[in-house]
């Protein structure tokens, strides 16, 4: 039984919340989708949704912002190019409620 007490306490010692406060303060994830992620250079519509984003400290994402100047979690937008094919660059920015940020890029071929 003396054996016990010692195991007993060695992990209660271990599980001290001072790693839980670690993760305070993380930047957030940039994440979104588009559809369609091609198109004719002669216009085409493209929807984002960056609903994949999330904060990984517990915190929430206060600001969703679009290369292409729009703002909020989804967005449409309407792409066009004098060349083709061609590939454009598009970025999410999201900022945490901590005011951290984190951004992502992906591309949109246009032919």
């Amino acid at each position: 039984a003396s054996d016990a007490q010692p195991a007993v306490s060695t992990p209660t010692t271990t599980t001290e919340p001072a790693p839980a406060t670690q993760p305070t303060g993380q930047r957030p994830v940039a994440s979104f989708s588009l559809s369609p992620a091609s198109g004719p250079s002669s216009g085409v519509f493209v929807s984002f949704n960056a609903s994949g984003s999330y904060d990984p400290d517990g915190g929430s994402i206060v600001s969703y912002s679009w290369s292409f100047g729009a703002s909020g979690v989804t967005a449409d937008h309407e792409f066009t190019s004098a060349v083709a094919p061609t590939t454009i660059s598009i970025t999410l920015t999201v900022t945490d409620d901590e005011g951290q940020s984190s951004s992502v890029t992906k591309s949109l071929s246009l032919y």
